[in-house]
Order: C-alpha cells, then structure tokens, then sequence
C-alpha cells in the first residue's frame, strides 16, 4: 500500500510538472507576441483590416445567397404549391352552383307554379343525385322574393320561420335581394352562420322571365312587394324569383376539397379569407391554420362574384436552413483567418528580426530583390574578436544544458553592448565572438576603432561584474582588436551568412589568442586609429613586438581603460612599460623584462572557480562545487595560485610565486620543494594555478623553476584497495602526475581535489631549491 501511494504521490508530481512546463512555455510565447505587438500595432490593425474584410465580403455572399434561396422559395410557393392549391379552391366552388344551375334551367322551362308543385319532389331528387349532396345540402325556391319550396323540406319551427318569408319586405335582405336581381347572374353569397351549426354559403340565380304584362304571377297568386324594378317594359321580362343552393363551407374545408390541409404536410402555414365585395359579401375568415403565415404569399381566388385571398409561408420562414449556420461559420472563419494572419504577421516579424539579427539591413534587401552574389571591400574597419578563456576544458565538464544557458546569458549580454556601441555582431562559433565597426555601414576609420575599443572595453568590465545562473561559476575572457580592410559578402544559398574575409580578421584573431585573461591586446594600427582620436579614456601600453602564428613579429599593445585596476587594486602598468594614452602622453616606469610580464599575469588571483582557471586531472572542476566541503586546515594561511608545468623525467612542477607556510589537512600534507629546472616534457601538468591562461601564462624556459612534490596522506585515507586504484589509474594516465608518496603508505580519495596554493620566487636555472608549497587535499 505505501508503495502504491508512493507511485501515484510521483506519478501526480511528474504530472504537475510537465502541465507547468506547458503553461510556462505558453506564458512565455503569450508574453514575448504581446511584446512584439506593442512594438509594432500596425500589425493589430492590419488584423483587423484582414477580419472586417474577410468578415463584410462573407456576409454579404451569404445574404446574397439567403436573398435568391427567399425568391426562389417564394415564387416556388406562388407558381407551385400554392397556385395549386388556388386553382383547386375554385374549381371546387364552381362545383357548388352546379345545383343551382340545373334548377333554374328546369324552372326556365316549367315557370308555372302548379306545374313545379306536381314535379318539385323528383326534380329535386333527380338534381340532388347528381351533386355532392354532402356539400350542397339544400335546394330552394324564392318565388317574388318569397321562400316558397325547399328540398329537403323544412320541419318544426324552422319551416314556420321560413316558409312565406318575403325577402324584398324585409330591411335585411331586400337590398341584397334587388342587387342580385340587377346583376341578373349566378352569385354566391355568405358565408353565414347557419341553424344547423355549421357556416353555409348559398349560391343564388335570379330568374327574368317573359311576361305579357306588369302583373303576371305564373299562377302562383304573388306580386314582388314594392319592386317597381321588377317589370322591364322595354324587353317585356319580369323578374321571376331566385333559385338558390346552399353549401357546407366548413365539409369543403375538412374534406380537403381545398387541399389546405395538404398545405400542412407540406410544411406551409395558410390562411384562407374573403375579401368585401358586397352587401352579400363581407369580410371574413374562412380558415387558417394553427400558426399564422409570416411574410406570406398572396394569390387571388375569383369565382362569380367572390374574391378569396389564399396566403401562404413556410411554417420556419422564407429564410433557409443554412443561413444561421452559414454567418456564424464566416464570423468565426473571419476571425480564425484573422488570428491566422496575426500570427503569420508575428511570424514574419520574427523571422524579419532574426534576419536583421544575421544579416545586415543592406545584404538583406539585396537578397531579397534576388541579387546573386554579395561581396564589398572595405578599406578601414576594426575587427573585434573575443573568446572565453578554459571554453574547452568547461564544456567538457558541464552539462550540454549548462554550456547553453552560460553562452546565451553571456552572448546577450554582448549583442546589447554591440548594439548600443553601434557595432555589428557578424558570428559566434562557439565561444569566439566576432564583431566588426565600420562594416556594413561604412564609417569613418578613427570612430570605427573607438565604437570597437569602448565595446571591448564594457565586455570586460561586464564580465567581471558577471554573475551567471550557474552556481559556483567564474567567466573570463580575452578580446584583440586589428583595423584594416576587409571584404564581407554573403555565403551560402540555403543558409546564407554574412562573413568577413581578409587578413585583418585573422590577425584580430591572432591578437586575441595571445592575449591573456580579462584583458584586451590591440594591433598597432588599432592603436594608432585610438592614439587619433585623442581621447583619454583609452590607456595603451605597449608589449613590444611578438611572434604571432602565420604573421611574424608584430607590435602588440595592452588597451586599458582610465579608471582600469587588478583584482588585486594595483595599477595594470608594469615596470619597464610604456603606458601611452590616447591623446598622446607617456607614462615611463621602471625597466622590466618580458618574463616579469609573464609572472605578472600568471599572478592574477580569480576568487572563485572560473574560466581561466585551466586544469584537468586533480584540479578544481569548473562550474562545479566539491560534493563535501574539505574541513578548515589546523593551520590557516594566505594562498597565493602557482603555475605547475611537468618537467621531463621526473614529478615536478614550475611555481611562480614565493615561498608559503604549510598547512595540516585531515587527509594529508603535500611539501613541494623547489628544484632546478629541467627541460620541459610532453603533454600538459594536471594541476594548473587557478586564474592563469591556458593559452597564454607559461613562465618563459630561462626564468621556470621546478618544483618536486610529495604527499603524506593522512591515516584515514589510508586505505589498501584505494591505494591499489589510485596506482593503476596513474599507470593507465599518460599526461597525469605522478605523486610519490611519502614513506608511509598513503591513498588518496578518489573524489580528492588538489588546490595548489603557495609562492615562490625566480632562480636561475640551476642551484639549490629556495622555496616550498604545499597542496591541500580535499573531497
């Protein structure tokens, strides 16, 4: 169980960290595009350009779109279904008159009124048989206006009602009963509310017949009540009566006889109404369906004297399906192009920005208009080139990770001072780091030298305030100068590099690789260009001619700033140099030899591990602390760092420093006496002075001194099998140091560290040994 809870506590752990790690880098890609958009917000509204664009040219397409889908839905639903639907309302009320039609056609022939008595019953039947009698549910005959028959007969207090009513006495009907006669055609009329519960129409022919005078009744015993209308004198007609049908609206609608209700399945709300064409014909709903047509299509319905309106929509609207959908697919594709060309707009700029960080502004434009081959010359530039001192020995002793961040943190720091001196980065391979004034913008050759002076001057000043992310390290670095002319140009298609060619870059590089730890050697006509401008901030002081590779002797000179001390807070002028400033003035000191400059150098103290430190074999590792502290010697004293170089054929060292007391470690006691020197071996001592240059600091052959060495280790690394592993592996070790052990067994650590610390002081090169050291042993 506790095994179980361990896995998942580690399994949740790993978990959180990788979901931080993710959000770190989002964070990070959030913040450094928030910072790229406040530089340049024409990138914002070049975006929103591209989305209100993107966005009106969509929704105008889809309107578009929606716009035609509507007229095509409507004059589907005019021409088509609803036309249909029209043609078949009133086909179905011409059906309606048709009874109608046939009884005034027999009155017409048999206008006596005995002779329609004796028949009324069969020719009723007879027309009935021969309508749809579950519409037309009644026939009628109004003599003079009066109802005088009906089939069926009516019954009960309805007949006693209706039978005799006189329609010209009557206020209500009179009116429409004259309208009738003197349209003198089939007409429908309604709809009414009838007894039986349902809305009736009635369809009505009012009969003109031939009469041979005013009172002639068709021997039927009844006049027209006050109808001066109803004699035509001029024709000699009469008006007879009406004969009349009426119909149940409400079994037409429910049969269907309309098709409304095929309307509904096809997903259309209808609207069916009359329209007031008449005293007989009022305005008036005749049916609908549960949901009223929006935005409706209207077709007219004529049949004699009725006009309908059929009006139709779809029951979801004209508008289609598709159009919602469709505006929200272009707002959120306006947008998402939008967000699409804001992050290739960051893209570019970043791309932008790291091609003018490569190449420069001018190489860049001409590379994009397609020019081939970019070359110039130019005639005075000063070149300036730095490296980190122990780069090799370090990287072989940090992680790949470690190398990385240390070179980024450091090569930052330098492209701020390049771009604030005005000076062009042109590679850093590596640890060298190659700048160059006056190129690609020419310049002129004076303030060329004094931009690339003041620039290595802040290097070194930067450095030496440097304070890595890595704990526990220490950077160091050399810098030379040369001015003269060059030829840059880009090289490479796929990934094209602006260089610099011609000897003064090479001689730069000379420049740098003699010179020693945190300080810069410029060439003579760097020197001259800074002695022209006549500015005293720049301190030179001549080194004398030297041999460089591939160049021969030249003159070098040490750049120092105004104001530039040693760790030690002693001035950088060395007896016997010629300080000279750049406005002119000398500064004469006491004589002194080159080697002097070199014990000099190599006395430079570096307080904690640091590039520059050089060492291999037992030395201090760079960038790293001891995993466990070495306990305080019984006896404290001050510590000077000594240069060690192997002699040939026997365990000894050079020391550069004096004499120093000995001191008690709980894992032993190195004495180190100081011997005649012996001609120099092969390879390189596994114990070198912390601060000295592994390039530059070997003390000359006529003035090193030998030192032998031997340990007496303590009892508690006194350990047989340890001693067995530490002979084999100095057996197995070419280039390390052979430590004789003092008479007493001894065994070092294998962790063990050697920090050699001391003094000595110059001998010729044979005599009796003048000083000692001693070297601490520590885990």
């Amino acid at each position: 169980m506790l095994c179980c809870s361990c896995s998942c506590s580690c399994t949740c752990e790993k978990t959180q960290l990788k979901r931080s790690a993710f959000w770190n880098r989002i964070c990070r890609k959030l913040r450094d595009t928030c910072a790229l958009l406040a530089n340049r917000p024409s990138l914002i509204f070049v975006t929103l350009v591209v989305c209100l664009i993107l966005m009106g040219t969509g929704l105008a397409v889809v309107l578009t779109a929606s716009s035609a889908a509507v007229s095509r839905s409507k004059d589907l639903a005019h021409n088509g279904m609803g036309n249909g639907v029209a043609v078949t309302i009133g086909e179905a009320l011409k059906m309606t008159v048709f009874g109608s039609e046939l009884l005034s056609s027999h009155v017409t022939q048999m206008p006596r009124c005995p002779d329609l008595e004796r028949s009324w019953q069969t020719l009723s039947l007879d027309i009935l048989s021969r309508i749809n009698t579950q519409v037309v549910v009644q026939l009628e005959l109004d003599f003079a206006g009066v109802i005088w028959k009906t089939w069926p007969p009516l019954e009960g207090e309805l007949a006693k009602v209706l039978y005799g009513k006189d329609l010209l006495k009557e206020d209500v009907s009179r009116e429409g009963t004259l309208e009738m006669m003197r349209q003198g055609v089939t007409a429908i009329v309604g709809p009414y509310q009838c007894t039986e519960g349902f809305s009736c129409m009635f369809t009505v022919n009012p009969l003109t017949l031939p009469a041979p005078s005013a009172d002639y009744d068709w021997g039927c015993g009844m006049q027209p009540y006050n109808c001066s209308e109803c004699w035509h004198s001029a024709n000699r007609t009469k008006y007879w009566g009406q004969v009349s049908t009426m119909f149940n609206v409400d079994e037409l609608i429910s049969r269907d006889a309309f098709r409304l209700q095929s309307l509904s399945r096809d997903g259309y709300a209808y609207r069916l109404w009359q329209e007031e064409t008449s005293i007989n014909n009022l305005r008036a709903e005749l049916a609908a369906s549960r949901q009223r047509p929006e935005d409706p299509v209207r077709l007219a319905i004529q049949a004699y004297n009725l006009l309908w309106y059929l009006e139709i929509a779809p029951v979801d609207g004209w508008v289609p399906a598709w159009r919602g959908p469709c505006i929200a697919a272009v707002v959120v594709g306006s947008v998402a192009i939008a967000l699409l060309v804001l992050w290739l707009l960051v893209s570019r700029e970043q791309h932008s920005r790291l091609l003018h960080a490569m190449l420069p502004d001018q190489v860049l434009a001409q590379l994009q208009e397609g020019e081939g081959t970019l070359a110039a010359e130019y005639q005075d530039v000063t070149v300036l080139v730095g490296d980190m001192v122990g780069y090799t020995t370090a990287s072989s002793q940090l992680s790949a990770g470690q190398v990385v961040a240390l070179l980024n943190e450091l090569f930052g720091m330098f492209d701020e001072l390049a771009q604030r001196h005005g000076v062009y980065r042109v590679e850093a391979t590596g640890d060298t780091l190659m700048c160059v004034a006056g190129c690609p913008v020419p310049d002129d050759p004076v303030s060329s030298a004094v931009r690339a002076a003041n620039m290595a001057l802040d290097m070194v000043r930067a450095v030496e305030a440097f304070r890595p992310s890595l704990e526990g390290v220490r950077v160091q670095i050399r810098v030379g100068l040369h001015s003269g002319p060059v030829v840059a140009g880009v090289v490479g298609k796929k990934m094209p590099r602006f260089c610099l060619f011609g000897d003064t870059v090479n001689t730069a590089s000379r420049m740098e690789g003699s010179a020693s730890a945190m300080r810069i050697q410029v060439s003579e006509a760097t020197a001259a260009l800074l002695r022209a401008s006549g500015e005293d901030r720049f301190v030179l002081e001549s080194r004398g001619f030297m041999n460089l590779k591939g160049k021969g002797n030249m003159e070098a000179f040490w750049l120092l700033g105004s104001a530039r001390c040693t760790s030690t807070g002693t001035s950088t002028a060395t007896p016997g140099s010629i300080t000279t400033h750049a406005s002119g003035a000398t500064t004469p000191a006491g004589a002194d030899s080159s080697s002097q400059q070199q014990h000099r150098r190599a006395a430079m103290t570096c307080p904690s591990p640091c590039l520059g430190s050089g060492g291999g074999g037992t030395t201090a590792v760079f960038g790293q602390q001891p995993q466990q502290a070495a306990p305080a010697p019984s006896q404290t004293a001050r510590f000077t760092p000594v240069r060690l170089t192997p002699g040939r054929g026997s365990n000894s060292a050079a020391a550069s420093s004096a004499s120093v007391p000995r001191s008690q470690t709980p894992y032993g006691v190195v004495r180190a006496a100081t011997l005649p020197e012996v001609d120099r071996g092969q390879g390189s001592s596994p114990v070198a002075a912390a601060g000295a240059a592994p390039r530059d600091g070997v003390a000359s052959p006529s003035h090193a001194v030998n030192t032998d060495i031997s340990v007496d280790a303590a009892p508690s690394l006194k350990q047989p099998a340890l001693l067995q592993q530490q002979r084999q592996q100095q057996q197995t070790s070419a280039d390390a140091q052979t430590l004789r052990p003092a008479p007493a067994p001894a065994a070092m650590a294998p962790a063990a560290a050697v920090v050699v610390a001391g003094a000595s002081r110059q001998m010729p090169r044979s005599g009796a040994p003048q000083s000692s050291v001693e070297i601490l042993l520590s885990k």
